[in-house]
C-alpha cells in the first residue's frame, strides 16, 4: 500500500521574550495563516503581562484539519512540527501549553 505524501505549512512566533519564555500552544486549523499566529502571540504577550507572570508571548500553528486526520497522522504531524522547531525549544525560550505536553508524554508511553 503506497502512503499519500502531504505537505502542510507550519509557523512558530516569539513574539515577546523579555519577560521570560514565550508561552504559547500550537493551533492546528484548515485556515490557520502567520498573521493568525502573531496576532495569538501577542495576544499571549499582553496577557501574561497583565496578570504578572514572568512570561513572553508565543505561537504555533500548523494550515491543516485535524478532524480529517487519523490520530496516527495527528501524531507524525506533531513530531514532525517539534523536529522543525527543536532549534527554538528550551526552558529560556519557550514554554509549551501543559496539554500539548501531557499529549507528547502520552505519546512516548
Amino acid at each position: 500500500m503506497m502512503e499519500k505524501v502531504q505537505i502542510f505549512h507550519a509557523y512558530r512566533v516569539q513574539y515577546n521574550t523579555a519577560r521570560g519564555p514565550a508561552k504559547g500552544g500550537i493551533r492546528w486549523h484548515p485556515d490557520e495563516t502567520i498573521d493568525t499566529i502573531r496576532a495569538l502571540a501577542a495576544w499571549m504577550t499582553w496577557k501574561t503581562a497583565v496578570v504578572d507572570i514572568p512570561l513572553g508571548g508565543g505561537k504555533g500553528g500548523v494550515t491543516c484539519n485535524p478532524k480529517w486526520m487519523s490520530e496516527a497522522e495527528k501524531q507524525r504531524l506533531a513530531r514532525a512540527y517539534i523536529r522543525a522547531i527543536a532549534s527554538q525549544i528550551s526552558v529560556r525560550k519557550m514554554s509549551p501549553h501543559p496539554m500539548f505536553i501531557q499529549l507528547l508524554r502520552s505519546w512516548l508511553g
